[in-house]
């Protein structure tokens, strides 16, 4: 008796092992593998040798795993699962490469299907398709399932299914002769989350400044690098080298104006390096918006806290 290990992210057939693990996070190993037979399976047009096994998790059928990443554990020396296959002379057999940097010519460089995937990692590449669901989106097995609940965006505002119109705005912080007379930027901070700037934003910066030995950065600096930077975006075709520029000015090329005077090149690089809009810890499941999705919770309810429709 032979048994093996083989990684769990490489067992196939993928429906059998998605019935027992239906979320495989990092890479575990499936242990206690009965090594049945060595088989040539054809894979993106080429026969290929899987392993065939048996496992108590699946009793009712067979799994298998491309012999690359099976690993012996009892019954025989690393290496030797079995004795040589004799290949008819009609079949292929690819012999084992070691994984290179190269992705293989018979993947579609536009359209990568499931065939195209598991020739990837087969070559040592790790591959992340994005299919599996968030852990908390699971179902748990016993759990009632509501089956009228619906996705995506119906086409229809929701402040207008409320009764809401998009007419005469309010800021809930004004009346309407404070409005007349409030300033842009007292405008522009009664929209922006205050709690957040203070107790995530500017503390991360601060605290990566402070790795960097530099004079830390208060609000009044903030606004000044956020005010820098809104008035880059209104030119085209400059870069921001241009605007700390040391050559005279050119009414056709370049930057009209320069920001010597209010903050040097390297303290504006130095603020940009260390900005972070968050200070959550990383999620056990890929979040591709981890790093910004606490911006977008505060900047949401900061304006919905702030205006008002009627």
């Amino acid at each position: 008796m032979v048994l093996n290990s083989a990684p769990l992210r490489y067992m196939r057939p993928l429906k059998v092992i998605q019935t027992k693990h239906p979320q495989i996070v990092g890479t575990p190993r499936i242990e206690q593998l009965l090594a049945l037979r060595k088989e040539l399976k054809r894979l993106n047009k080429r026969l290929q040798f899987f392993i065939v096994f048996r496992h108590d998790d699946f009793p009712n059928g067979e799994i298998y795993c491309h012999e690359r990443f099976c690993r012996v554990e009892v019954g025989s020396p690393p290496g030797q699962l079995f004795g040589d296959i004799e290949a008819d002379e009609d079949v292929e057999v690819v012999e084992e490469v070691e994984p290179t940097d190269e992705i293989p010519a018979e993947v579609q460089p536009h359209s990568v299907g499931v065939d195209d995937r598991f020739l990837l990692r087969n070559d040592g590449f790790n591959v992340d398709d994005d299919r599996d669901p968030a852990l908390e989106n699971i179902p748990v097995p016993g759990e009632t399932v509501n089956d009228q609940q619906t996705w995506g965006w119906g086409g229809r505002c929701h402040r207008n299914v409320f009764g809401a119109t998009d007419d005469m705005p309010k800021l809930n912080q004004l009346t309407d002769s404070e409005s007349k007379l409030v300033t842009i930027l007292s405008l522009f901070l009664c929209l922006f989350p205050a709690t957040y700037l203070d107790e995530v934003l500017l503390a991360e910066i601060n605290r990566n400044l402070d790795k960097e030995k530099a004079r830390r950065i208060g609000l009044g600096e903030f606004l000044r690098f956020l005010g820098l930077w809104y008035y880059m975006a209104t030119f085209k075709s400059v870069t921001r080298a241009q605007f700390w520029s040391t050559k005279d000015n050119d009414p056709y090329r370049g930057a009209l104006i320069r920001f010597h005077g209010m903050m040097s090149m390297q303290r504006f690089d130095l603020i940009l390096k260390s900005l972070r809009y968050t200070n959550r810890l990383a999620t056990a499941y890929k979040d591709k918006f981890h790093g910004i999705r606490q911006l977008i919770e505060a900047a949401t309810s900061c304006g919905d806290a702030a205006t008002r429709y009627r």
